[in-house]
């Protein structure tokens, strides 16, 4: 499957894309990481939390437009061609 990663304010300075394309086969985590090897290994420091397997507190994730949380979270399904928009912490 292949899916599009959109990275919205300072993430898009931080990783060096405004949007990653990447082939993945798999959920959420997998997506993240075939997006990881993309970019050099610069997406995953700022948005994933390596302890809990998931985004990191406050990173917003929306699926499609809708917040990924009430997708099912870790259980949300990704078909072909969906879209991550990714927006980073708010302090």
């Amino acid at each position: 499957m292949r899916a599009k990663i959109r990275l919205f304010a300072t993430l898009r300075e931080r990783v060096g894309a405004a949007e990653i394309n990447a082939s993945f086969k798999g959920g959420v985590a997998e997506l993240i990481e075939a997006a990881d090897r993309e970019v050099g290994g610069r997406l995953k420091p700022e948005v994933w939390d390596e302890e809990k397997g998931w985004f990191k507190e406050g990173v917003l994730v929306f699926l499609n437009g809708r917040n990924i949380e009430f997708l099912g979270g870790r259980n949300a399904k990704l078909r072909d061609g969906d879209v991550l928009a990714v927006f980073p912490q708010i302090a």
